[in-house]
């Protein structure tokens, strides 16, 4: 999985009592196949989802963050050490404590501050219900290394974004420039521009690492996004990563693909047979990151409620799937999970088992709970 990112909302940020190797601040990714959660204490714990505190104030285990729904909640897992939330113990009884912005968190010498924008300590669970109406997969594929990023999460403000960056370049740089376009649109949106801005905020801060770096000169990255606000709904692409809609009457491709493959199809200038043998037929034609301001396809408003999915998938499941096999697939993996959360590992799967040696990416995401009626009579 290395390469992905799904960013959930609210950091730690380290106050006091940290040793020189403890990070100044925790941000929580996803990894896929668990529960976001993330564990404290002196044992070296599990990678990647444990933070040592290696202090003899602090226990062995001495506490556990969980995230559902949206909020982050702190268990203490310590008889000796109190864990502290705003210089009160963290109850021993199993339901923790839902933490705040600004919350200071105490575990033995070590201080942290928590920070979520929009979190109280009001509510026990938040509502927005994100992780269970979405699912998301990434791999390498048989590349080296991946070069998709990855995001899928409600915003401080409750708008909720889903997002693929397709990195171009070698292993490495093609990595930066998703990763880089990524932060960028989530930090960007999470002050509160829309989506349209964010993009081509990404396109000029990659613009700016390659004039600082030149030989990043040609790197660049695909971005398909889709950004809901209330009861509607927009899509922004460049590149040839796609969004699909499904829904009972079938399967509708939203975006349309910025290629030499895309482009010489519809101009009928080539044969499919002319085109496969062409050295152009991978061809990029619109990607962030290129020379000059960058023309960024919006789509929508679309009306969130309605009775559909939605999917967005990088290129290693499109040139692997056709528009026919990823309605099948998608259908056949709602049928027997009963909702989306098996979907994008079902369909990166199959491009997998069919040969894909691309990185493949795939994100499908409900706007309301769903219902195994709503795709019975469709494709979808």
């Amino acid at each position: 999985m290395e390469g992905t990112l799904q960013l959930l909302p609210g950091r730690l940020e380290l106050l006091a009592g940290g040793s020189d190797s403890l990070a100044r601040e925790v941000r929580f990714v996803r990894v896929p196949g668990r529960d976001p959660e993330v564990t404290f204490g002196r044992d070296e714990g599990k990678p990647f989802v444990h933070i040592r505190l290696d202090l003899p104030t602090v226990s062995r285990k001495q506490a556990r963050l969980r995230f559902r729904e949206g909020r982050w909640t702190l268990f203490n897992e310590s008889g000796t050490n109190p864990t502290l939330v705003e210089g009160k113990p963290v109850p021993a009884d199993g339901k923790g404590r839902v933490l705040a912005d600004g919350d200071r968190v105490d575990m033995g010498t070590v201080v942290y501050r928590f920070h979520q924008p929009g979190a109280t300590g009001a509510v026990t669970i938040a509502e927005d219900g994100l992780a269970e109406r979405s699912s998301w997969f990434s791999d390498q594929g048989r590349r080296a290394t991946n070069q998709d990023a990855v995001a899928v999460r409600t915003l401080p403000d409750g708008r909720e974004l889903a997002v693929i960056c397709d990195g171009i370049g070698s292993h490495s740089q093609g990595r930066t420039a998703s990763h880089l376009a990524l932060d960028v649109l989530l930090k960007t949106l999470e002050e509160g521009a829309g989506l349209e801005a964010g993009v081509l905020t990404a396109h000029r801060a990659i613009r700016t690492r390659i004039e600082d770096e030149p030989d990043l000169k040609g790197v660049g990255t695909t971005l398909v996004a889709v950004l809901r606000d209330g009861d509607g709904y927009e899509l922004a692409n460049v590149g040839d990563s796609r969004a699909y809609r499904l829904d009972p009457e079938g399967m509708t491709r939203l975006t349309r693909d910025h290629s030499f493959a895309a482009e010489v199809r519809q101009d009928g200038h080539m044969s499919e047979e002319e085109l496969a043998r062409s050295p152009w037929r991978n061809a990029i034609t619109r990607h962030l990151g290129e020379e000059g301001e960058v023309e960024v396809d919006l789509f929508g408003q679309f009306r969130a409620m309605d009775p559909h999915l939605l999917l967005l998938c990088s290129d290693g499941l499109h040139g692997v799937l056709d528009d026919d096999a990823i309605a099948t697939v998608t259908r056949q993996s709602v049928t027997a999970a009963g909702g989306v959360r098996g979907v994008a590992r079902a369909l990166g799967e199959e491009a997998l088992r069919r040969g894909g040696d691309d990185n493949v990416s795939v994100i499908a995401l409900t706007f309301k709970p769903w219902s195994n009626g709503e795709q019975e009579g469709g494709d979808g």
